[in-house]
C-alpha cells in the first residue's frame, strides 16, 4: 500500500479575531522548534507566550496580538492545537486502512 501526501489537501488553519481574519501557516519543524522554544522560556508570562506562539503561526508581530483578552488567545490556540491534533487522527485512520 503506498500513500502519497504530497497530493492529499491539508486545509489551512483559519481563525477569526477581533474582525480580522488569519491563516495559521505550514507547522514545520522549525515553526514547532520556535513554539517549543517559547513555551520552554520561564522569563516570559502566560499572555507574551500565546502572543509569540501567534506570531509565528499567523506571521503577525507578537505586539499584534496584544490588544487581544488572554481568554481569547488561550481559545485561538486550543482551537489551532485541536485542529493539528484531528488532521493527525484523521490521517493516523487513513493510513490504518
Amino acid at each position: 500500500m503506498k500513500r502519497n501526501f504530497d497530493e492529499e489537501l491539508i486545509e489551512p488553519i483559519e481563525f477569526t479575531l477581533g474582525g480580522e481574519d488569519y491563516v495559521v501557516k505550514e507547522l514545520t519543524a522549525d515553526v514547532m522548534d520556535g513554539i517549543d522554544k517559547i513555551l520552554a522560556d520561564e522569563k516570559d508570562d502566560v499572555h507574551t507566550k500565546m502572543r509569540k506562539q501567534l506570531s509565528i503561526m499567523t506571521g503577525k508581530t507578537p505586539e499584534h496580538f496584544a490588544k487581544y483578552d488572554l481568554r481569547k488567545l488561550i481559545k485561538v490556540t486550543a482551537f489551532i492545537t485541536e485542529n493539528i491534533m484531528g488532521e493527525k487522527s484523521k490521517n493516523s485512520q487513513a493510513a490504518g486502512k
